[in-house]
């Protein structure tokens, strides 16, 4: 959203140019496949031990879109190609997810694994819109988080008639998403996912026919 509120002329680029800093100098995951890297998920050591897929996909994404809106720097390409490897060798084509964690044998939750299958539909990997039908064809769990099927809408708009319904309907069910209690935390997990969905909400409604 950074980049977006960048784009419309809300956020100056030395903001953006701040959070590339940080992505560019996080430590990497030791002992990954050759020809890959994984960022690791805070730059506190114990969180650069093994890779967190969703956050290399994240962060290969994120990083290529700086780089197309002209915010680039040395290493920049290699590392988004050494990321999107990393995230195409953990798919795991029988199910169409993958795991949260390496060496973790279940697969993720939904919300994160539309994160791993948008970044590899964008860099064009058959895989991406593979996991997407999946997902979007699969049976949908009791409790799931709705933010992965508004994610994934605009890939998949044939999946329904009427998208702009459908996004209401996942209105209704977000507000009923159960974050353990009203906690201080919780409400700011709340009020992040509803930005969230908002901004996914708008980008499903424009790509998908009404």
């Amino acid at each position: 959203m950074l980049l977006d509120a960048y784009r419309a002329g809300k956020a100056p680029p030395a903001e953006v140019e701040h959070i590339l800093t940080r992505l560019m100098s996080m430590p990497l995951v030791p002992r990954q496949p050759a020809g890959t890297a994984c960022l690791a998920y805070s730059d506190s050591g114990h969180d650069g031990r093994v890779c967190v897929f969703n956050i290399a996909a994240s962060a290969a994404r994120f990083l290529e879109r700086l780089r197309v809106a002209g915010f680039a720097r040395p290493g920049q390409r290699e590392l988004i190609a050494a990321l999107e490897r990393r995230n195409a060798l953990a798919y795991r084509p029988r199910t169409g997810f993958w795991p949260y964690l390496e060496g973790r044998f279940a697969d993720q939750d939904w919300n994160h694994n539309a994160v791993n299958a948008e970044q590899a539909y964008h860099s064009n990997q058959p895989h991406g819109i593979a996991s997407i039908r999946m997902m979007m064809e699969a049976p949908r769990p009791a409790g799931i988080n709705p933010l992965a099927f508004v994610t994934l809408l605009p890939h998949q708009c044939s999946r329904t008639d009427k998208a702009a319904d459908q996004v209401g309907v996942l209105y209704t069910r977000f507000r009923a998403y159960n974050f353990g209690g009203p906690t201080r935390e919780n409400e700011r997990r709340r009020a992040g996912l509803w930005a969230q969905l908002a901004a996914e909400s708008a980008k499903a409604s424009g790509v998908c026919p009404r």
